[in-house]
């Protein structure tokens, strides 16, 4: 007798599985139709059926390797295999499934993986894939959450008569699936101890909507007017009517594939409900959904706690945000936000409240670039907080104060002087706004833009505008400046796109940089020091520059001016220990010398006091005393402000405070090393240095990826001592420095600059002071002059900074322009030597043998519904007869035609390496071609970071030209990043979109600038354009493509036509060669009849023959006598090789009648060999 006990199958708990020793228990539960799904390895397989699995398992990446598969033994048109698990009994929340799966072939198919509850005849799709996902193992994670019931999952396929492929699985793996273990206590704070499980979870997780004890006692004693599971509606929250559009309840997965959840977090099944926002049309960019919560009293002491599930997975997600208000006309503080792809999961957000108002929460989500952008939240709770009766009041915003007309006291002030509002007195115009008080009242320098402390700050919004927008704030006109004048304030940069910020001064019509910051600085407040010295009649500018998304505003606060009080004029006598200057004015004589106008007329700084100091160098010109290290690794380089800097880069000089000053800068980016050093010398000072000699400098360290700045005393018994040791980020900005000096020996200074372990990252000094104290001495350790100093960016001739590449004609252009497959100089010289720039990875031009993608660096998108594929012609409704665009014997591009499958809405592709971080240096260029009649397609770039956020760059529609068009995109981001090819064809028929000729710069692959790369080829060699080839210089234009890309027979002068014929023959313009022996003959040999045109009007005796150019006749016995007698094609001479050829031959005879009517017998030579006519002769019958 079998028992009920034995028959049922006792749920077991989740388990892994490798498939090396057996199935685990997974099987095939659609079996009999021959599409099955086995356990096998690829050894055990016989030849019939090893094409549809696997070449080896995942496990072990072997051929003897288990796994599971399809095996397909016939064909009909429903067949469907179907793995089933075993029946596993329940999951903790955290629970996640991955596994690794292979989908490949052109027929493959898609496959469902499926939840199948115990006692439920409803499924829920957990997980999809749609088509061929390449020769080779994929994984896949699949988040199962929490299920309070026996369950089992499936794998199904469908064949439809058509499948062809191989589909598998291998290594499952649960983690995270246990509920909490019971313990014998909980006695830790904030914890609870479930009353049937006895496990402990922290008190967090109380009245969350989610079982996480597993008995729900977690869940006991809840007020429900603080959850909302949206299981009946949408409780006690409510749609914004301030929004753009409403909130959506759904149940199941979305209706847009690639985007939002295929289940809700509450039950973990397609029957759950859920809020998302519906990304597709109407929805606008940035449009918002909003969700007000109930209003809740003022916290106490305490703080209470808001608790939401999220799912933010598409790539045209955009952001989320939580805000707290008091006030119900208004949005409130930001209390979290999340932008971009967050992955196919719910995620949990606690947030900590406190409010001593009562309080509202307002859940924002806003519409992002794309259909693929869905937002869904779930389970929202509160905890420790109560409701509150009534409502928020509304702000009322005070009325501005009426502004009162300045009644100025009587005075006797002109235009040009400032009235004092107390007592009228006057004081010049130039005194107003100098930072010094000159009236009593203080009255001049009121109104001058001082800055406020009360917890406000100014930014520039980043939510509107586009890439590289403007937003300048102004200061009121400042008279003057005194001599050290310095602008302090802090700025905040953070955002994965923000653009940049510059300080700029303006007098009149005239503007000059001092200080510019460009890219994220990261989550926090950082300080600025900007040096600005004497000026007068100017305004100082803060101008914001919007970078090339929304993700990042430029901030700044607590602006300052400190130490820019003018000279006061003193008509006193200077004391010892000062100097007078040339306008009169005293001044420290510490001062001279030190790079700073002190004297405001330069007098401090003149030649005649200062020229005497060996050790003072403004690097202007070169490194003045001081020499470069030879034994060193690298060099410290001579660095111009007006060459364009890089976003760590000082923007100007210390010394001049202009574009037109330099300095000397070590840079952190490849190729140089990291740790590897850079030193300069000074001269050797005496030991009998007195009256305290000391060392002044001003240093830039700016950026993640800074090294080290260390300064060393070296005496000439090589003992050293360390003196300073900077080793992280400064600031950016100029800082000054002074250090004392002693030493028993003679000794030298070094500064010593080490190369950082990251990029961006540089080290710059300037203004090097020696005080006149530091004696030089008699000892030298210069052996050999100096060799000159490397200066970045210097050629023989330069070129402006928007234009940096020199053409051999001497003209510049931009330096995006080199090598995109089209001449911009007039020489062409811009189009030599490219292998360089086609060797980037990701560039291609699509004239590759094999799998493109591998050559070219491109991976297709799996998430996409359609595939770029290799072509050649252009679709004939387009209206231009363009080919291919590769210059050469390019044939091949990259197209995508949405005439090909109806279904299909866009296809992808991206870079399969990642570029290293870089602002505003890298570029790609391309060739593109849209065949839409119907305007509805649209090719678009993206960056996609390392986060999974995807940027997007550029994006046509509509383009107006037919044929070919070029495009480059400037490329910008903070992390590591790809790049995307998206065509976005909106299931809309006979579009064709293609690409062609893809370059990035080299800086995109380095992350930083770079040098000009020699070619390759010897100097007797010609360097192939597009391709890293060398071909003797010989080959160029000998009319034969030795190139793969043909480029040395791009521009060659047009070579003469080969003569086709002999002298003794005739060319019909059909090319075809007769004897001339036939010319004038009365019969037509030439198609167009050439050979019987311009023919003398005049006939010779028997047997002789005729010269047209002459008008004589040759007699017979010269015919065929070796002599040339008629010039006319060698008349005389044609056809005199008797039986002309030596094999196998027979004769063709035709009896033809000349217009005189004379008769001629036509005899034709035929190659018996080959079936073609060979000569034909002619004689007359009599």
């Amino acid at each position: 007798m079998i028992t009920l006990e034995e028959l049922y199958v006792f749920p077991q708990t989740v388990a892994d599985c490798d498939f090396e020793a057996n199935s685990c228990g997974w099987f095939e539960a659609s079996d009999g139709d021959h599409f099955d799904w086995v356990w096998s390895s690829q050894s055990s397989l016989s030849a019939d059926f090893e094409q549809q699995a696997p070449p080896g398992d995942h496990t072990h990446g072997t051929a003897r390797g288990r796994f599971m598969f399809i095996l397909k033994n016939s064909s009909s048109l429903f067949q469907t295999a179907k793995l089933r698990s075993p029946t596993f009994s329940q999951t903790g929340p955290g629970c996640t499934l991955s596994f690794w799966f292979y989908n490949y072939g052109l027929s493959v198919g898609a496959a469902e993986l499926q939840l199948h509850l115990e006692y439920s005849k409803d499924t829920t799709a957990l997980w999809r894939v749609l088509y061929n996902q390449g020769h080779q193992w994929s994984e896949a994670t699949v988040q199962l959450g929490r299920l309070t019931q026996p369950f089992y999952l499936s794998l199904e396929k469908v064949s439809l008569a058509v499948y062809s492929g191989v589909s598998a699985l291998d290594d499952i793996h649960f983690e995270n699936c246990a509920l909490p273990p019971p313990v014998e206590s909980c006695d830790e704070p904030d914890h609870f101890w479930c009353r049937q499980t006895k496990a402990c979870v922290g008190r967090h997780q109380l009245c969350d909507l989610v079982d996480d004890c597993g008995d729900r006692t977690d869940e006991i004693g809840c007020a429900p007017e603080l959850q909302c599971d949206f299981e009946n509606g949408i409780c006690n929250w409510e749609q914004s009517r301030e929004d753009d559009f409403d909130w959506t309840r759904n149940q199941g997965p979305t209706s847009t594939l690639n985007t939002g959840p295929m289940k809700d977090n509450t039950l973990g099944t397609a029957k759950g409900h859920y809020l998302y926002i519906e990304t597709s049309g109407p929805q606008d960019f940035q449009d918002k959904a909003i969700l007000l919560s109930p209003i809740l009293n003022a916290t106490e002491a305490s703080s209470c706690t808001f608790r939401l599930y999220y799912h933010m997975f598409g790539k045209h997600i955009y952001q989320l945000a939580v805000y707290q208000r008091i006030w119900s006309n208004s949005r409130g503080q930001l209390l979290w936000q999340i932008f971009g792809d967050q992955g196919d999961r719910w995620i949990r957000k606690h947030l900590p409240i406190s409010s001593r108002q009562p309080f509202q929460i307002l859940i924002v989500a806003s519409v992002g670039d794309g259909f693929t952008g869905d937002i869904a939240i779930d389970d929202l709770s509160f905890m420790d907080c109560t409701l509150y009766p009534g409502d928020l009041p509304i702000d009322i915003p005070s009325p501005p104060e009426p502004s009162v007309p300045v009644t100025l006291p009587p005075h006797n002030c002109t235009d040009d002087e400032f009235v004092c509002r107390s007592n009228g007195h006057c004081v010049g115009k130039i005194q107003q706004c100098d930072f010094r008080y000159d009236c009593p009242d203080k009255s001049d320098e009121s109104s001058c833009g001082r800055n406020a402390t009360d917890g406000w700050y100014l930014y520039a919004d980043s939510s509107n505008g586009k890439f590289g927008d403007l937003a300048d704030i102004l200061t009121p006109v400042i008279s003057l400046m005194g001599p050290r004048c310095t602008l302090v304030f802090w700025t905040y940069m953070n955002g994965a796109t923000v653009g940049s910020l510059q300080v700029l001064i303006k007098k009149g019509n005239a503007t000059s940089k001092v200080w510019a910051q460009s890219g994220q600085q990261g989550p926090q407040w950082k300080k600025v020091e900007v040096f600005l010295g004497i000026h007068s009649y100017a305004e100082i500018v803060f101008r914001a520059k919007r970078g090339i998304s929304y993700i990042g505003d430029v901030a700044v606060d607590d602006i300052s001016f400190q130490d820019c009080a003018p000279l006061l004029n003193t008509n006193r006598k200077c004391t010892a220990d000062e100097f007078m200057c040339a306008n009169k004015h005293c001044i420290l004589k510490d001062k001279l010398c030190d790079f700073v106008n002190d004297c405001a007329d330069n007098s401090d700084e003149s030649m005649f006091i200062c020229g005497t100091s060996s050790g003072r160098c403004d690097f202007e010109f070169d490194l003045c005393a001081w020499e470069q290290d030879q034994d060193e690794d690298i060099d410290w380089n001579l660095k111009a402000s007006d060459i364009p800097a890089t976003s760590t880069e000082p923007a100007v000089d210390h010394t001049l405070g202009n574009s037109s000053g330099h300095y000397i800068l070590l840079k952190s980016f490849f190729p140089q090393q990291p740790m590897k050093a850079a030193r300069i010398s000074s001269p050797v000072i005496s030991r009998r240095s007195k009256d305290w000699p000391a060392i002044m400098f001003s240093y830039h360290m700016h950026g993640t990826g800074i090294g080290a700045l260390i300064l060393l005393q070296v005496t000439v018994t090589n003992h050293t001592k360390v003196l300073l040791n900077l080793t992280e980020e400064q600031g950016n900005f100029w800082q000054r420095k002074e250090l004392s000096l002693s030493s028993d020996e003679d000794f030298q200074l070094k500064f010593e600059g080490r190369v950082g372990e990251g990029y961006p990252g540089n080290i710059a000094l300037d203004d090097i002071i020696l005080t006149k104290s530091c004696l030089p001495s008699h000892f030298s350790t210069r052996e050999e002059s100096a060799l000159p100093l490397p200066t970045v960016g210097e050629t023989t001739e330069t070129c402006s900074e928007v234009t940096d590449f020199l053409c051999q004609d001497k003209k510049c252009i931009a330096s995006h322009l080199v090598c995109d497959y089209k001449s911009d100089c007039s020489d062409r010289s811009d189009e030599a030597h490219c292998g360089y720039y086609i060797s980037t990875a990701g560039s291609c031009n699509f004239e590759t043998s094999g799998d493109w993608t591998v050559s070219c660096g491109l991976t297709q998108d799996p998430e996409d519904d359609l595939d770029w594929a290799i072509g050649s012609m252009i679709p004939a409704e387009a209206l231009s007869e363009d080919s291919d665009h590769t210059p050469g014997s390019g044939r091949n591009f990259l197209y995508v035609n949405s005439s090909v499958s109806k279904q299909g809405t866009s296809a992808r592709i991206t870079t399969s390496q990642f570029f290293p971080a870089s602002l505003g240096i890298c570029t790609v260029r391309f060739w593109f071609y849209i065949a839409d009649l119907k305007m509805m397609g649209i090719l678009k770039v993206y960056i996609i970071e390392e986060s999974g956020l995807n940027i997007l760059m550029w994006s046509m529609m509509q383009n107006k030209n037919t044929g070919w068009t070029y495009a480059h995109v400037p490329l910008s981001s903070n992390s590591p990043f790809k790049v995307a090819f998206e065509a976005d064809l909106g299931e809309k028929e006979d579009i064709f979109i293609a690409l062609d000729d893809i370059t990035f710069t080299p800086e995109c692959a380095s992350g930083g600038p770079t040098l000009p790369q020699p070619s390759l080829c010897e100097e007797d060699q010609f360097a192939c354009i597009y391709t890293v080839q060398c071909v003797p210089a010989s080959e160029k234009c000998d009319g034969k493509e030795d190139c793969i890309d043909g480029s040395d027979e791009i521009d060659c002068s047009p070579r003469p036509s080969p003569q086709l014929c002999s002298n003794a023959e005739f060319q019909c313009s059909e090319s075809q060669c007769i004897p001339s022996l036939l010319l004038c003959d009365g019969v037509a040999d030439c198609y167009f009849n050439e050979d019987e045109s311009s023919c003398a009007n005049q006939s010779c005796p028997s047997g002789a023959l005729m010269c047209n150019s002459s008008g004589s006749c040759t007699p017979a016995h010269q015919r065929c006598d070796g002599v040339t007698h008629c010039e006319h094609f060698q008349l005389d001479e044609s056809s005199c090789s008797g039986i002309p050829f030596p094999f196998n031959f027979s004769l063709q005879y035709d009896l033809l009648t000349k217009s005189s009517g004379d008769k001629m017998l036509k005899v034709g030579f035929l190659n018996n060999d080959r079936h073609e006519l060979i000569e034909t002769r002619r004689m007359l019958l009599s």
